[in-house]
């Protein structure tokens, strides 16, 4: 049986997670496997990005990731996950990236050092 959350309720539940994970934030996009969420990050950091001011849109059951500037990949590789977490990382969310069927989707996710990368627009993260 799969959990389902009404409106008000998903809405408080990414509310709180923006809170946890604020404009001080980081999206990491790393190499490989994604390791268990209380775990160290795994795998090449191939790009990372402060969130600006205002990271996220919370609309009832979904959070939505605000349009990001255009970033440059630190180092080549394929992006197998995306870590967000605090300034501290003592808050972390992450998920698969891939060409589809992922948590991120790219149109390509093979990319060389110094390739700008945009995260795709209007992603968006939904509670059941």
């Amino acid at each position: 049986m799969a959990l389902q959350f009404n409106g008000p309720l998903g809405a408080a539940l990414w509310a709180a997670f923006a809170a946890e994970i604020p404009a001080t934030g980081v999206l990491e996009l790393r190499s490989g496997s994604m390791p268990a969420a209380g775990s160290a990050a795994t795998g090449t950091l191939i790009a990372s990005y402060t969130l600006p001011a205002t990271p996220w849109t919370v609309t009832n059951l979904a959070l939505a990731l605000t349009a990001l500037a255009s970033f440059a990949a630190a180092a080549s590789g394929t992006i197998g996950y995306f870590r967000v977490r605090n300034a501290a990382d003592t808050r972390r969310f992450q998920g698969t990236c891939g060409t589809s069927g992922a948590d991120l989707n790219w149109d390509n996710n093979v990319v060389n050092s110094g390739q700008t990368l945009q995260i795709p627009a209007s992603v968006t993260f939904t509670l059941p």
